[in-house]
């Protein structure tokens, strides 16, 4: 369970650097949000724009875990904006492994980060969803957000208690998968991999892929593969 505690920011550098930074003092599920953030980050570093008017947030998991649940993490906070979003009549699917777009256009992303050698003590969990946001520069054409979709005001604390809401309400590890899967818009394509074209038909528990031609059927990790021809315009 997450959101029990709620602890709210004007401005902070990063909601997942403050819960790293004081994990020690926080419990499990305690969540931190900001207006806006001067450092927010998504994967490898890639700079989130953090604008006051969307809904930048972090929650900590502090129960143990083994390594093989990464991937789960992933997962749930992905099915679990897609369903949020939902609730807005906003149609949205997930762009492997952690992005969520609608029309190719990012509208969230998901930024997960672990501590613990031999097994996971800690996960905090970052998320930034484009809320009331109109103009995104000259990033205008590979962004999106709620209000340029519905045309309506949303203030951040209701969407994130319906994302709290949400993510607390998914149980089953069986149901989050075949949920992740079927919002997922990489199954099916082609892939162009170690110099051989290759069709995505899997995305296996544990994050990989798995990747078929006439001659092979193998197993790859994101990390081994670029998946940036699938999309016109990386999001």
């Amino acid at each position: 369970m997450i959101g029990k505690i709620i602890i709210k920011y004007d401005v902070i550098d990063s909601t997942n650097d403050y819960i790293k930074q004081n994990v020690d003092k926080l419990v499990d599920g305690t969540v931190i949000t900001a207006k806006s953030q001067t450092k927010g980050r998504g994967r490898r570093e890639n700079l989130w724009q953090s604008l006051e008017g969307n809904l930048y947030f972090s929650f900590l998991l502090k129960q143990e875990y083994t390594h093989k649940d990464s991937f789960f993490f992933n997962m749930l906070t992905a099915v679990s904006i897609v369903k949020t979003l939902e609730k807005y009549q906003i149609k949205s699917v997930i762009k492997y492994p952690n992005d969520i777009v609608i029309d190719n256009k990012k509208i969230a992303g998901i930024l997960i980060e672990t501590s613990g050698y031999k097994a996971i003590e800690s996960v905090v969990i970052g998320v930034g969803i484009n809320l009331n946001q109109t103009d995104f520069f000259e990033l205008d054409h590979r962004a999106t957000s709620i209000m340029k979709i519905t045309k309506d005001f949303l203030e951040p604390q209701v969407l994130l208690e319906d994302f709290i809401d949400q993510f607390n309400r998914l149980a089953s590890r069986n149901d989050i998968y075949n949920l992740y899967l079927e919002y997922s818009n990489i199954i099916g394509k082609k892939i162009h991999f170690r110099n051989q074209y290759f069709q995505i038909t899997e995305i296996l528990s544990n994050g990989n892929l798995r990747l078929k031609n006439e001659k092979l059927d193998i197993e790859v990790s994101y990390n081994d593969i670029s998946l940036t021809e699938l999309y016109s315009e990386e999001v």
